[in-house]
C-alpha cells in the first residue's frame, strides 16, 4: 500500500528513470528510518572492507607479542572484542575517548543536505587504519617518526605475498622467513616467523649479490611466483628515478638479473649520483640543495638535476588530527627539475615519501607527510591534515623562488651561483661563470610557476594562492637600459613591449641616446629574457601586462626625445612603428620639418590638425632641396612645410617606404609632392587669401622650375590654364576664360580703349610681368617672364580674340574709320575661319548706331547698300518702308564695298532680293494687329500677287494664318480658327460657339477671295466643320429646347467623326436632351424599344425614345445612338435595367414582385445571355437588395436557411432571408440566389459566424457539438485568410467568453492550456488550467491550430511562460514542485524567453506547507552558512537539478551580494546577543577583500559604524566603533598597551596566516574605514624622573659611539630627496650630534606616554623604559648603565640608540624615523666601519655632497689621511661612482 510521497506520480515515474540511491534520496523523506536503511544498503561499495576489518582485529589479538595462544582462543577473543565494540557504542563514553575514531560517520544519516553520491559512499573509515592510530602498543618504541609514518601509511607484508609465497629476511644475524601456509605449531599463516637453518645461506646470498661487494645489513629475499616473474621484472625496471628524491636512506636502486646459465646483468638502475650546493636558511627554517639523479637501462644512461627546497612550518591548530597529535611541524619539500624530466612512467606530482598516482600538472613536485588513502594512489583531500599542508605549499614555493631572486638582488656578482641551478652545458657554464653574463638568465626559473590548471580543486587552490602571493613580491626582472645591478619589480608593475619598439630602443641605445627616463613612465619594461613566446603562459599567470598602452609609448618617445636624438634611420623605424599601431599616437611631437626660419622643428599630429599644418616631401632629393628653398621664399604659405633633407634621404632609402608613406598620409597628413603639386598648392592658397605678392612670385617660380627641367612643358601649359594673374589695377584673378596681352602693345585697346570683357573673365596681364626680378637666388631678365607667360597662357589680341556673348560697348558709339575697319577685320577673320560669333555680340553690332549714312549714324540693319532697281522699289512703297537709310561711302574712303560680305552679315541690305524681304518682314509686323477692311482687302490682293509671281513667302503665310486680324461672329480671330458655311448656320450657332466669318463686315466682296481664305486656313468643308463642332460643342441653358434639326446635325457629326472619336459623344452622353416616354433623359438612360426582350422590360419601368417626335429618320442613326449610350440591344438595355433596379434598391423601394421578377429574368438569361447576367451581378455588387431578418443585405451578406446552421444558431446572429416577406416561393429560387452570391451552404458561411458570434454568459448552453462546430468555422476562416489570422472582432469575442471546459472550471481561451502527453513524466493535467479532453470526447486535440489562433496556449514555450508568470497563485506544495520540475526540464528549449517571477516558494521541512517569498531574500548557496537568519538558501530546500531554474529563470542570486553582507554586519552590530565568531569574521572579511573596490569602500564607510576588535588570540570578538580601536603597526607599542584596558584596543585579525586574508590588505581596509595607527595615536611626554639619578660622563664617545661613520650616515640621509634638508641645516644637526655629552646612570630611564580612549572619555597614561634617551633641553645623551657591559654586541642597545638618534634628528619629519633607524642599526652592527658605511650609503641610494665631505674633514681631522687633498679626492671619486650607480636606483626607489 503506497502512501505519502510514495503515491505521488513523480515518485512512481522516477522509478524507471532514476538510480535506486537517487530515488531514495529524492522521494524517501517521508520515511526517514526506511530511507536511512535503504541508503546504507544501496551505497555499500564493493570492497573487502569487512574481511580486512576482521583480519585487523585478528592481528590485534594475535600479535607478535601475543603469539602463543591457540587458534580457538584467538577466534573467541576476536568474537568478544567485536561484540564489545558494538555494545560500547551505546555508552556515552564511546564518543569521548579514543573510540570516537572507530566510526567517524557512525551508522546514522540525518540529512542529505550538501551530500553527493561519493560522500554517501564514504560514511565511515576502515578500522585497520584507525587501530594503527589508536592501538600503538604493537609498534616498537625505538622506531623513528618517519618509520612510524610509513607504518601508518600501511606499508606491510600484504603486498609481498602477492608475488612471493615464502619471503626471507636476513638482518643482523637473524634468518627468518614467512610462509603463506599455516604454521604447524599454531596453525597461523603469513605472520608467524620461522627460523631458516638451511637454504639459502649467507654465502649463497653473497655469491648472488657479488663477491666484490659488501653485503648490506638487511637483505630481503623474495622467491617469486612463477607467474609473477616477468611482471615484477617489468615493474621494477620501470621504477622512476624520482622515487629516490625524498627517501631518507635509499640512495641507489638497481635491478639485476641472475638466471641459471647466464652471468649477472643489470636490467635497470636508478641512483642519486651526487648532492651539491647545500645552503641552510635559518631565517626561513629551510635549506636548499641540488640532487643529481641518474638512471641506467641496459646501456643507456640518463641524468637530471633537481633543485630541492625543504622548509619546516609549524602545524596550525585548526588542521590537527588525532593520528598526528605529537607532530608540531610540517616538513615540506619541493623539487624543481632543472632539465627535462626522465620519461619512464607517468610523472607523479605529489609524494608522501613515495610517489602517489596524482598528476598535478605542476612543473614541480610536492612532498610532505600526507595522510594517504588505503590504496596509496592519492592523498585524502578531505583530510584537515592534508589541507593544512597544501595551505603551506604556496608559502614554501614563494620562499624558494624569492631566495633565488634575492641572491641576485643582494649581490650581482654572485649571480653565477644560480647557474648551478640552470641546465647548461659544461663549456657554456664556464663561459657564463667567468664572464659577467646577463644576470637575467634567471628567467628559466619562471617556468616553475604552476600555470596549468590542475584537475584537483585543492591543488588548484594551491595554484591560485601562489598566483596571489607572487603579485605582491618584487620578483620580475625589468630592463634598466643602463649597465648596473639587476632590478626587480612586482608582476603587475611590469609590462611587455612590442618587439619592434624593443628593437628600436636597442638601436637608440647603441647610438648613445639616453634612455634613463623610461622608468619614470610609471611602468617597468619586462626584461627581454622573459619577453618571449615560450613564457606566455607564465606571464599570463603572473598578470604581467600584455602590452603597454598607447600613452606609455607616447610618454616614452617624448621623455627620451627619440625624434631629435636618434639617427634618421632609427627615426624612420620609429615612424613606421607609430603608424602600424592600432591607435596612432596623436599628441606627441613626432614629425620633423623645416620651419619659416630654416630650422628643424617637430610637431604632433594633433597640432597639425589644430593648426592646419601639412608636412611634405619630394621623392627626388634635388626636387626636395629646390622646394625647400622656394618654400622659404613663399614664407611657408598655408602652413606648408617640408621635411629636412636628411630625413627625406632616409625616407627615400627606407625599405618599407611605400607602407610608411601611405600610413603617414592617412594618419599624419604627411604627403608626397612634386614641383607641379606644390605649384597647385600655391595656387590654392592664392585663391583663398588673394595676396598679390605670391602671384608674381609664382610666375617666377614657374619660369625657373621649367628652366631647370623640374617640370615639363606640358605641365607648364596645364598650370598656366588655372594660374592666377594680376592686372594693372592690382586685382587678382584666379579664374579666367581668356587671357589678353598687355594693353600697352595691343590692338584691342585701340578699338575698345579698355577691357570691356572683364566680367566674362577676359583678363589682361599687368605690366609688372615685364620687370626684372631676383627670387630665391634666381634672376629673371626684363620681358622674359611676360613672353614666357604669353606663350604658355595663350594670351590673345585682335583679330584672334574670340569675343564673349555680350554686347560690344563700342558698337553703341560713333566709330572712326580706323576703328570701323578694325571691327570689320575682326568679324571677317572669324568668318574666314568658319567660326560662329556669339549671337548677342553680333546683335549689338547690328543694332548699334556706329555706321555713317547719308542721314547720320545708323545701325547696320537700318542701312542699304543697293543699286538703281532697289531704289525704284523703294520709291513705289515709300510709305511702307519709312526709316531706312543708305551707307556714306565717301566717309569710308570708298573702301566700304571691299567689306560687302561682312556688311551683309551684320545686316546691311544689299540688292533687290533683300528689299523684297524687307517688305515681307514689315507685313509680318502688321499681321499681329486688327486690320481694317481696306487693309484686309489689300492683304488679299498682295497674297494673290505673290502667288502670281511665285514669290509667296511661307513665313509670311504662317504669320498671317496665326494673326488675329480676321473679323468673325465672335470678334477678331485668326483665319485658322474661323469657319465659313453658307447653310446650317443657325443650327451650328445653337449648339456651338464657333467663329463664323462676318460677311456683313466685309460686304459681298469677301466671297471673291475664297481661294485666298482657304489658303489662309479658313474652314469651309463639312468634314472639318464637324470636327470644330465636336471641339466647341455646348448645350443651350435648357437642353429640352434643342431643335429636331440640331439633334440630327449632332448625329450627322457623330457619323462623320466615326465611332472611335468620343469628343462629341462624351459631352452629350449624360445630358437629358433626348425626348422619351418618361420625359427628357440622357442617352445613357434611354432605350430604343425592341419587342424581343419584353421580359427584361417587365422588371422595372425604363425611358423609351419618343419616335413620334423624331420621325422614322431616327432609326437611320441606330449606330450613332448606340455610340452615345442609348440602349439599343439586349446587352446595353440590360445595363440600363440593372441600373434602374439598383437605384430602387438603394432607396429601399423594391417590391416583392421586383425581386421575384428579377430572379425569373435571371433564370431565362442563365445559359443564353451570360453577359447580361454578369451585368446584373456586377451592378448589384455590394447593394443591399435582399430583405433578411436583420434588415436589407447584399447578396453575399445574406444566408438562405439550412438545417446545419442549427448547431450555432443559439449563439450566432445570422442574416437569414426573410421568407415571411418573400413567401415560401423564395426557396424555389435557391440556384438563382446562389448565382447572385447568396450563401446557401454552412461551410461557406464561416464569416457570418465570425460577425454574428454572441457567446452566452451561461457556459453550459454551448454544447460539445457547438464548440466543435465553432472550431471548424475557425479552421475555415484560417484557411481563407492569406495571413492565416482571424478577424480582430471575432477574436476578441472568442477570447472574452468563458466557454472552454478545463479540468477545474470553464475558462476563456487565453486562460486555457492544451496538455501534451509527453509532459506526464513531470506534470499532471490537473496541475494547471488544461482543457478537459475527456469532456470533449478526446477530439479537442484535433483542433490545435484553431485553439492556438484564439489564444489557447498550445506550444511548450507558451505553457512554460504561463507557469513561470502564474506560479505564485499556487499553494499546493506538490503541485508547485511538479511545476518547478516542468519549468526546469524545458528551461533550455530553443527560442524560449524567460519571464522572471519575483517570488519563490519556500516549503516547510516535510513539504506539507510553505509560503511565497521574494527573490530578493533568496540565494542559491551560502557556503559559509552566515545568512541562515537573513536569507532563504534554496539548496537546503530543492534538489541540485532545480537550482539553475531559480538562478537563470527567476533571477535569484547565486551567492549573497555585498549589500547582503553589509546588512548582515549591521545585524551583528545591533544584535547584542549575537557573539561574532572568528570563523564568521574570516568569512565576512574574505568576501570583502574579494570585492574590494572604490564602490565597496564607499558603501562600508556609509553603512558600517563598528569594526571587530579582540583583547587577544582566542578571546571573544567585540564590535567597536572605528575611532575607539587602533592598528597594531608597532608590536612594541601593542605589547605595551596589551592589558592596559579591559576593553579591546586593537582590531581583530585572523589567528592563522591565510592567503585569502592578507594582513596588510586587511589593515589597509581598516585604515580607510577610520582606524588610526597606534604609533600615531600614542603621545610621548618627558621623562618621568631624572633629577635624582646619578650620571657619570662618558669620556670620548667618538671612539665607539658617535664617530665619523655615524655622521656620514646622518649627513647622507638628511640630504636625500625625501627630506632634502639644506646643507647648513643638516651640518648644524650633525654638529649638534657630535657635540652631545654622553652620560650613564644606574637608574632606569622612564618615559611617560598617553593615549586617548574615546570609549572611556579619558587618557590612558603609561610608562615605558628606554635604554638610550636624547635630552634635547640639556643637550645630553643618557644611557642606562646596566646595558653598557656589552653595548657593541647588544642588539637591544643598538635598536634603542638608533631610535633615540633618529627621533632627535627628525622631530619635524617623524615618517622618516624608521628609515634612518634601520640604517643606523646596520651601521652599529658593523662598528660604523668605512667600507660598511660606504656600502650602506650605496645600497640605500644615499650620497655625500662635497660640502658634507669638507665638513667631515673639518670635524674629524684625526681620521683623515695626512694629505687632506687625497682624502677629498678619494671621496670625490667615490661620489662620482655613487652618482653613476644612483641614477637608476633613484627611479627604482620612486
Amino acid at each position: 500500500m503506497k502512501f505519502g510521497l510514495f503515491n505521488d506520480v513523480d515518485s512512481i515515474n522516477d522509478r524507471a528513470t532514476l538510480e535506486p540511491h537517487d530515488w531514495w534520496a529524492v522521494h524517501g523523506t517521508c520515511a526517514p528510518m526506511l530511507q536511512s536503511v535503504a541508503l546504507k544498503l544501496l551505497m555499500q561499495p564493493s570492497s573487502s572492507s569487512c574481511a580486512e576489518r576482521n583480519w585487523s582485529t585478528y592481528s590485534f589479538v594475535h600479535s607478535l607479542r601475543r603469539n602463543k595462544i591457540t587458534p580457538q582462543r584467538a577466534q573467541d577473543l576476536v568474537f568478544v572484542h567485536s561484540n564489545l565494540r558494538l555494545l560500547s557504542r551505546r555508552s556515552p563514553q564511546y564518543a569521548q575517548g579514543e573510540t570516537r575514531m572507530w566510526d567517524i560517520g557512525e551508522d546514522s544519516f540525518d540529512s542529505f543536505e550538501d551530500v553527493g553520491v561519493l560522500e554517501v559512499a564514504s560514511l565511515s573509515l576502515d578500522e585497520p587504519d584507525l587501530e594503527a592510530v589508536v592501538f600503538t602498543d604493537d609498534v616498537d618504541d625505538d622506531i623513528g617518526d618517519e618509520a612510524t609514518d610509513i607504518f601508518l601509511a600501511g606499508i606491510g607484508f600484504k603486498s609481498v605475498f602477492l608475488v612471493s609465497a615464502q619471503p626471507y629476511i636476513f638482518s643482523n644475524g637473524y634468518q627468518v622467513r614467512f610462509n603463506e601456509e599455516p604454521n604447524q605449531d599454531c596453525g597461523i599463516g603469513y605472520i608467524v616467523p620461522e627460523w631458516v637453518d638451511r637454504k639459502p645461506t649467507v654465502s649463497e646470498i653473497q655469491s648472488v649479490y657479488g663477491s666484490q661487494k659488501i653485503l648490506t645489513k638487511t637483505t630481503i629475499i623474495l622467491p617469486l611466483r612463477s607467474e609473477k616473474v616477468e611482471a615484477v621484472k617489468k615493474q621494477l625496471s620501470e621504477v622512476h628515478p624520482e622515487l629516490l628524491l625524498f627517501l631518507c636512506k635509499i640512495k641507489q636502486l638497481s635491478v639485476s638479473e641472475n638466471s641459471k646459465g647466464s652471468h649477472v646483468s643489470t636490467v635497470s638502475a636508478i641512483s642519486i649520483s651526487s648532492e651539491t650546493n647545500f645552503i641552510a636558511r635559518k631565517d626561513k627554517n629551510a635549506d636548499s640543495r641540488i640532487l643529481h639523479l641518474s638512471s641506467q637501462e641496459r646501456n643507456e644512461v640518463n641524468k637530471c638535476r633537481y633543485y630541492i627546497w625543504r622548509q619546516t612550518l609549524p602545524v596550525k591548530p585548526g588542521y590537527m588530527v588525532s593520528g598526528r597529535k605529537e607532530a608540531e611541524e610540517w616538513l615540506i619539500s619541493l623539487a624543481f627539475p632543472l632539465e627535462e624530466r626522465m620519461k619512464r612512467t607517468t610523472f607523479s606530482g605529489v609524494y608522501a615519501f613515495l610517489p602517489t598516482a596524482m598528476v598535478t600538472s605542476f612543473p614541480f613536485i610536492i612532498h610532505a607527510d600526507f595522510i594517504l588513502a588505503s590504496s596509496r594512489e592519492t592523498i585524502m583531500l578531505d583530510c584537515k591534515w592534508n589541507l593544512g599542508i597544501l595551505d603551506c605549499v604556496p608559502c614554501a614555493f614563494m620562499n624558494a623562488f624569492v631566495a633565488l631572486v634575492e641572491s641576485v638582488r643582494a649581490d650581482p656578482l654572485s649571480v653565477t651561483r644560480m647557474f648551478d641551478f640552470l641546465p647548461v652545458e659544461a663549456s657554456s657554464f664556464v663561459e657564463l661563470k667567468n664572464v659577467r653574463a646577463d644576470p637575467f638568465s634567471v628567467a628559466r626559473m619562471f617556468q616553475f610557476f604552476p600555470v596549468e590548471v590542475s584537475s584537483f580543486v585543492e591543488l588548484n587552490n594551491v595554484r591560485n594562492s601562489i598566483g596571489t602571493m607572487v603579485l605582491s613580491m618584487d620578483v620580475v626582472p625589468y630592463e634598466s637600459f643602463s649597465d648596473g645591478v639587476p632590478v626587480f619589480c612586482r608582476p603587475t608593475e611590469a609590462v611587455r613591449l612590442l618587439p619592434d619598439f624593443r628593437r628600436l630602443l636597442s638601436q637608440a641605445k647603441e647610438q648613445g641616446v639616453a634612455l634613463d627616463c623610461i622608468s619614470s613612465t610609471g611602468k617597468f619594461v619586462l626584461h627581454s629574457s622573459l619577453d618571449l613566446q615560450e613564457y606566455q603562459k607564465v606571464l599570463d599567470f603572473l598578470h604581467v601586462g600584455t602590452d603597454c598602452n598607447y600613452s606609455w609609448y607616447a610618454k616614452c618617445i617624448q621623455d627620451c626625445n627619440l625624434v631629435l636624438h636618434a639617427s634618421d634611420n632609427v627615426y624612420m623605424d620609429l615612424l613606421y612603428f607609430c603608424t602600424t599601431m592600432r591607435k596612432f599616437i596623436m599628441n606627441i611631437p613626432l614629425l620633423k620639418y623645416i620651419d619659416r626660419e630654416g630650422e628643424v622643428a617637430v610637431c604632433s599630429v594633433a597640432s597639425m590638425e589644430n593648426n592646419s599644418i601639412k608636412i611634405c616631401y619630394a621623392l627626388d632629393a634635388q626636387h626636395h632641396t629646390w622646394l625647400i628653398k622656394w618654400n622659404k621664399e613663399f614664407m611657408c604659405l598655408d602652413n606648408l612645410f617640408f621635411m629636412p633633407d636628411s630625413t627625406q634621404i632616409a625616407l627615400a632609402s627606407y625599405d618599407r617606404r611605400l607602407s610608411l608613406c601611405n600610413s603617414l598620409l592617412l594618419k599624419g597628413r604627411v604627403v608626397s609632392v612634386t614641383v607641379c603639386v606644390y605649384i597647385h598648392s600655391v595656387v590654392g592658397f592664392i585663391k583663398k587669401k588673394y595676396q598679390t605678392q605670391p602671384v608674381v612670385l609664382l610666375g617666377h617660380f614657374l619660369y625657373h622650375s621649367h628652366l631647370n627641367n623640374f617640370i615639363t612643358e606640358s605641365e607648364v601649359y596645364s598650370i598656366c590654364k588655372f594660374m592666377p594673374i594680376i592686372d594693372d589695377h592690382g586685382h587678382i584673378y584666379t579664374e579666367r576664360s581668356k587671357t589678353l596681352v598687355p594693353a600697352s602693345e595691343s590692338k584691342w585697346a585701340k578699338l575698345m580703349g579698355y577691357n570691356p570683357f572683364s566680367k566674362e573673365k577676359y583678363i589682361e596681364m599687368a605690366d609688372r610681368y615685364f620687370e626684372r626680378c631676383i627670387f630665391a637666388g634666381e634672376c629673371t631678365p626684363k620681358k622674359v617672364l611676360s613672353n614666357f607667360l604669353i606663350k604658355y597662357t595663350k594670351a590673345l589680341d585682335l583679330p584672334e580674340l574670340h569675343p564673349p556673348d555680350v554686347d560690344l560697348p563700342v558698337a553703341s558709339s560713333q566709330l572712326s574709320t580706323e576703328q570701323a575697319f578694325l571691327l570689320l577685320d575682326w568679324i571677317r577673320g572669324f568668318r574666314t575661319k568658319g567660326i560662329d560669333m556669339p549671337a548677342r555680340f553680333i546683335q549689338s553690332i547690328r543694332a548699334g548706331k556706329w555706321m555713317k549714312t547719308c542721314s547720320g549714324f545708323k545701325s547696320p540693319i537700318q542701312c542699304f547698300l543697293s543699286d538703281v532697281k532697289v531704289k525704284f522699289i523703294y520709291s513705289q512703297m515709300g510709305d511702307v518702308l519709312q526709316g531706312y537709310s543708305f551707307v556714306d561711302e565717301e566717309y569710308y574712303q570708298n573702301k566700304i564695298r571691299l567689306y560687302a560680305d561682312v556688311l551683309e552679315f551684320i545686316g546691311v541690305r544689299c540688292g533687290s532680293e533683300d528689299t523684297f524681304k524687307l517688305i515681307i518682314d514689315h507685313l509680318k509686323t502688321l499681321a499681329s494687329s486688327r486690320l481694317t477692311k481696306e487693309h484686309a482687302i489689300s492683304l488679299m490682293k498682295f497674297i494673290r500677287y505673290s502667288v502670281y509671281i511665285n514669290k509667296l513667302d511661307d513665313d509670311l503665310l504662317k504669320t498671317l494664318q496665326e494673326g488675329n486680324w480676321l473679323k468673325t461672329s465672335q470678334g477678331f480671330t485668326s483665319p485658322t480658327r474661323s469657319i465659313f458655311l453658307a447653310s446650317e448656320e443657325k443650327s451650328v450657332l445653337q449648339i456651338t460657339k464657333l467663329h463664323v466669318l462676318d460677311e456683313a463686315f466685309y460686304g459681298g466682296n469677301i466671297g471673291e477671295y475664297t481661294s485666298e481664305l482657304k489658303l489662309l486656313g479658313v474652314v469651309m468643308d463639312m468634314e472639318q466643320a464637324c470636327k470644330l463642332i465636336a471641339e466647341s460643342f455646348a448645350f443651350p441653358s435648357d437642353p429640352s429646347t434643342i431643335s429636331r434639326d440640331s439633334v440630327l446635325l449632332i448625329l450627322k457629326c457623330i457619323r462623320n467623326l466615326g465611332s472611335s472619336d468620343t469628343r462629341l459623344s462624351g459631352k452629350i452622353r449624360d445630358q437629358p436632351w433626348l425626348k422619351t416616354s418618361l420625359g427628357f433623359r440622357s442617352p445613357s438612360k434611354s432605350i430604343l424599344k425592341d419587342s424581343n426582350f419584353n421580359f427584361l422590360l417587365n422588371v422595372v419601368r425604363v425611358p423609351l425614345i419618343d419616335e413620334s417626335f423624331y420621325g422614322d429618320g431616327i432609326r437611320s442613326f441606330v449606330d450613332e445612338l448606340k455610340a452615345i449610350g442609348v440602349g439599343v440591344g439586349l446587352e446595353s438595355s440590360s445595363k440600363i435595367v440593372a441600373a434602374q433596379f439598383k437605384s430602387l434598391a438603394l432607396s429601399f423601394s423594391l417590391s416583392r414582385n421586383n425581386v421575384l421578377s428579377l430572379l425569373r429574368c435571371i433564370n431565362q438569361m442563365n445559359g443564353t445571355i451570360p453577359s447580361a447576367l454578369l451585368e446584373f451581378k456586377n451592378s448589384l455588387s455590394g447593394v443591399k437588395w435582399l430583405r433578411t431578418r436583420r434588415g436589407y443585405k447584399s447578396s453575399p451578406d445574406s444566408v438562405l436557411f439550412d438545417s446545419k446552421w442549427g448547431t450555432v444558431s443559439h449563439f450566432v446572429d445570422l442574416p437569414l432571408i426573410d421568407d415571411a416577406f418573400y413567401g415560401i416561393s423564395i426557396y424555389t429560387c435557391r440556384e438563382e440566389l446562389k448565382m447572385m452570391g447568396v450563401v446557401v451552404d454552412f461551410m461557406e458561411g464561416s464569416q457570418f459566424v465570425a460577425r454574428g458570434l454572441n457567446l452566452p454568459k451561461d457556459s453550459g448552453v454551448i454544447t460539445v457539438k457547438g464548440v466543435l462546430s465553432l472550431l471548424k468555422c475557425v479552421g475555415f476562416l484560417l484557411e481563407k485568410s492569406a495571413e492565416k489570422s482571424l478577424p480582430e472582432d471575432f477574436l476578441k469575442k472568442m477570447r472574452e467568453g468563458k466557454w472552454l471546459k478545463t479540468y477545474r472550471c470553464y475558462r476563456s481561451p487565453e486562460q486555457c492550456l492544451l496538455f501534451d502527453s509527453n509532459w506526464l513524466s513531470v506534470l499532471k493535467p490537473e496541475d494547471g488550467p488544461f482543457i478537459d479532453d475527456k469532456f470533449y470526447n478526446g477530439k479537442i486535440s484535433m483542433y490545435q491550430d484553431q485553439l492556438k489562433s484564439i489564444g489557447v496556449k498550445v506550444d511548450l514555450a507558451e505553457v512554460w511562460m504561463h507557469f513561470s508568470s502564474t506560479l505564485v497563485a499556487y499553494t499546493n506544495p506538490h503541485v508547485i514542485r511538479r511545476i518547478y520540475k516542468f519549468l526546469r526540464t524545458f528551461m533550455f528549449t530553443s527560442n524560449l524567453q524567460y519571464k522572471r517571477t519575483s517570488m519563490v516558494w519556500i516549503p516547510n521541512q516535510d513539504w506539507t506547507a510553505g509560503e511565497w517569498m521574494s527573490c530578493q531574500v533568496c540565494v542559491i548557496h551560502d557556503k559559509d552558512d552566515l545568512f541562515s537568519s537573513q536569507l532563504q538558501v534554496l539548496d537546503k530546500f530543492y534538489e541540485k537539478e532545480l537550482l539553475p531554474l531559480f538562478s537563470l529563470g527567476f533571477g535569484v542570486a547565486i551567492t549573497p551580494s555585498i549589500d547582503d553582507y553589509v546588512q548582515l554586519w549591521n545585524h551583528w552590530e545591533l544584535n547584542v546577543q549575537h557573539q561574532v565568531t572568528s570563523a564568521e569574521c574570516c568569512s565576512f572579511w574574505t568576501y570583502i577583500l574579494e570585492k574590494w573596490d572604490s564602490n565597496t569602500e564607499e558603501m562600508l564607510r556609509r553603512k558600517i559604524t563598528k569594526l571587530p576588535a579582540s583583547v587577544g588570540p582566542g578571546k571573544e570578538i567585540q564590535l567597536v566603533k572605528s575611532g575607539e580601536i587602533f592598528l597594531p603597526d608597532d608590536l612594541r607599542l601593542k605589547k605595551l598597551l596589551t592589558g592596559a584596558s579591559e576593553n579591546p584596543l586593537f582590531v581583530w585579525q585572523p589567528q592563522y596566516c591565510s592567503p585569502s586574508i592578507p594582513l596588510s590588505k586587511l589593515y589597509e581596509i581598516y585604515s580607510k574605514l577610520g582606524v588610526q595607527k597606534v604609533s600615531k595615536s600614542l603621545q610621548f611626554g618627558a621623562t618621568s624622573s631624572t633629577l635624582g639619578h646619578k650620571f657619570e660622563k662618558v669620556e670620548d664617545p667618538r671612539e665607539w659611539l658617535i664617530g665619523k661613520g655615524l655622521i656620514e650616515i646622518v649627513l647622507g640621509f638628511l640630504s636625500c630627496h625625501q627630506i632634502h634638508m639644506p646643507a647648513k641645516e643638516r651640518q648644524a644637526a650633525a654638529k649638534a650630534l657630535v657635540d652631545l655629552e654622553v652620560y650613564e646612570t644606574d637608574e632606569p630611564i622612564i618615559i611617560n606616554c598617553s593615549i586617548l580612549l574615546p570609549s572611556a572619555g579619558k587618557e590612558l597614561n603609561l610608562q615605558t623604559r628606554r635604554m638610550v634617551l636624547w635630552d634635547k633641553d640639556s643637550c645630553r645623551l643618557l644611557i642606562h648603565k646596566c646595558s653598557g657591559e656589552n653595548k657593541k654586541t647588544s642588539i637591544e642597545f643598538a635598536a634603542s640608540f638608533a631610535q633615540a638618534i633618529s627621533e632627535g634628528l627628525l622631530q619635524g619629519n617623524m615618517d622618516m624615523v624608521n628609515g634612518l633607524c634601520k640604517i643606523i642599526q646596520m651601521g652599529f652592527a658593523f662598528g660604523f666601519q668605512d667600507d660598511a658605511v660606504e656600502f650602506l650609503l650605496l645600497a640605500e641610494n644615499l650620497q655625500l655632497y662635497m660640502e658634507d665631505i669638507e665638513f667631515l674633514c673639518t670635524t674629524f681631522p684625526s681620521e683623515v689621511p695626512s694629505e687632506e687633498q687625497s682624502y677629498t679626492s678619494r671621496k670625490r671619486k667615490s661620489l662620482s661612482n655613487i652618482f653613476k650607480q644612483s641614477k637608476l636606483r633613484t627611479k627604482v626607489h620612486k
